[in-house]
């Protein structure tokens, strides 16, 4: 893919440890991911308790993205969503990827 991107909780991690392909596919994951990860933007509720935090961390810091914590956000964002934090963001990354391309 191309252009700006914001993955919401990525359960990357945590789909392919479940599945006992974590040690096999992770490499792979990250180094497909590396290649956009300029335009990757990760957002993860800090009090998600469906996918850990931790996971979007570890994705972040292998392959050098933006991640932002969204304080007190659970899994579904839902604070995030109706205040218009999300949307906000959204529209931040699209406008600064817009100006970096032109």
């Amino acid at each position: 893919w191309s252009g700006p991107t914001v993955a919401i909780a990525p359960a990357l991690h945590r789909v392919l440890r479940d599945s006992g392909e974590l040690k096999y596919k992770w490499a792979e994951v990250e180094q497909r991911l590396a290649a956009s990860a300029h335009c990757l933007t990760l957002v993860h509720g800090a009090a998600d308790n469906t996918i850990p935090i931790a996971d979007s961390e570890t994705l972040a810091a292998a392959i050098h993205c933006e991640l932002v914590r969204v304080d007190g956000g659970d899994h579904g964002l839902n604070d995030a969503l109706l205040n218009g934090r999300l949307r906000e963001l959204v529209v931040q990354r699209y406008e600064a990827y817009q100006a970096s391309t032109m």
